[in-house]
């Protein structure tokens, strides 16, 4: 029953039906309170609404059960951007990257924690991965070029 409502609940969600998506979580999660699956996707429907000092707690708990998944912690560390908590997503992003989860994405997000936390030098490596292994990822520049100014390189910023 669980999984059945739980594909359920992915079906609902990849067609855009939200609503009914967080409704069958929950049910999921009324009869398997620690489903890593349906806490996760929870998470992620609580962070699309804006909600995402929400949908921490529900990502810690699900990775009490699957410790070392890394799209868990990789909404996790987003979901600890979206709340300002610096120091926390850097310390979950970094988890995910030792798991192998380096994405150009990830690799932005670690760039922009480490940058809000006034750590150009250490933030400009991440966005020149980003760069690199996407060189059509403009968020990637943009954060690239902010941190050269914080630098005060702004020749450098330019060609970003």
């Amino acid at each position: 029953m669980v999984h059945r409502t739980l594909q359920q609940a992915a079906d609902s969600f990849n067609a855009g039906e939200f609503v009914q998506a967080e409704l069958l979580c929950e049910r999921v999660l009324q009869r398997a309170p620690r489903n890593p699956d349906a806490l996760h996707l929870l998470a992620i429907l609580r962070l699309r609404a804006g909600r995402a000092s929400e949908a921490i707690p529900l990502l810690r708990s699900a990775l009490q059960t699957d410790k070392n998944n890394v799209r868990i912690l990789d909404a996790l560390g987003a979901a600890l951007l979206m709340v300002e908590d610096y120091p926390q997503a850097e310390q979950e992003i970094r988890r995910m990257l030792a798991l192998g989860g380096a994405t150009p994405v990830t690799r932005m997000r670690l760039g922009i924690a480490l940058a809000s936390q006034r750590r150009y030098d250490e933030a400009m490596g991440c966005f020149e991965a980003a760069v690199h292994a996407a060189p059509d990822f403009p968020d990637a520049h943009y954060n690239l070029g902010n941190a050269l100014l914080e630098l005060r390189r702004p020749e450098d910023a330019l060609a970003c």
